[in-house]
């Protein structure tokens, strides 16, 4: 399992930023456009020379720089982004999969999306086009709008799609029984390849922090109905991940604000002194000693 997409806001100079991601690749090419459509002032594409486009990043004055990458360049950014800036970025989405090679994988996992929205009450939706069964099929269940949306549809003929785009004018000659090599070596068939991918977009500061830290696998324990689909779809034993949902109130803000500003300080405080109890206690006393300066 791993994650097909990965976008962060991330808490750091934006030169700083642009500098580590353009490691990744080759070239920096500019796309202020697109930076535009996403509410930014410039952006940059990290290009590699043998397999293109590698991931985007975006910044402005006053915001925290922004980043993202998907497909087959997702696994090298999100190491990159997770090991330079790891609690100082959040998570604005990211999308665990898991492939399966078999023929009937499909028909199972639509099976159980089924069942969880009739029992649930969810929203599902099929895409297909009947004339044409090499377009593949994609079965939706949860709402557009939704923070946590299963995707399930034909990863195999969705390559064959691309296949045919690159070979344009040629892409009549392409076989329907192609196989693709997998990077195991393993060799599937085109109705033989099925994703079943969740879209995570955690909407609260204290999700998107914890996204951070999720694997691939405890990403599907973030929603209750996730959960109970990964335990039933792929067998995971998880442990329900929980966020508290509450609004915080402006301490809370500031509280953690301090916390970030002077993280270092207070966990040496807390290793010197021998624990959280004692640093506590010591910043109490240190309270008091300046209330009584002040008088």
């Amino acid at each position: 399992m791993r994650f097909d997409y990965y976008s962060a806001s991330i808490e750091d100079d934006s030169k700083a930023v642009i500098e580590t991601l353009r490691k990744l690749g080759d070239e920096l090419q500019p796309c202020h456009n697109l930076a535009k459509a996403y509410h930014f002032d410039k952006g940059y594409a990290v290009m590699r020379q043998d397999s293109g486009l590698v991931c985007k990043v975006f910044h402005k004055p006053g915001a925290k720089p922004y980043a993202f990458a998907s497909s087959d360049a997702t696994d090298d950014f999100c190491d990159l982004v997770r090991n330079q800036w790891t609690d100082k970025h959040l998570v604005t989405r990211m999308d665990p999969c898991q492939d399966f090679y078999d023929v009937k994988a499909r028909r199972k996992l639509t099976g159980i999306a089924r069942r969880m929205a009739k029992d649930r009450r969810m929203r599902l939706s099929v895409i297909c086009d009947p004339l044409d069964p090499t377009a593949g099929q994609t079965t939706y269940l949860g709402s557009q709008s939704s923070e946590y949306r299963l995707r399930i549809y034909d990863k195999g003929w969705e390559q064959f799609g691309r296949l045919q785009k690159r070979l344009g004018r040629n892409a009549g000659l392409l076989p329907k029984d192609i196989t693709f090599t997998l990077p195991g070596g393993q060799q599937v068939q085109p109705d033989q390849w099925i994703r079943a991918e969740l879209q995570a977009r955690p909407k609260e500061e204290e999700a998107r922090r914890l996204a951070a830290t999720c694997t691939p696998e405890q990403a599907w324990g973030l929603a209750d109905w996730t959960h109970d689909l990964a335990k039933r779809a792929f067998a995971l034993e998880l442990q329900r991940i929980y966020i508290r949902a509450h609004k915080q109130s402006e301490d809370d803000k500031a509280l953690r604000w301090m916390l970030r500003q002077y993280k270092g300080p207070l966990l040496r405080m807390a290793s010197d002194l021998g624990g959280w109890d004692c640093v506590g206690l010591t910043l109490g006393e240190m309270l008091k000693e300046m209330e009584r300066q002040e008088v």
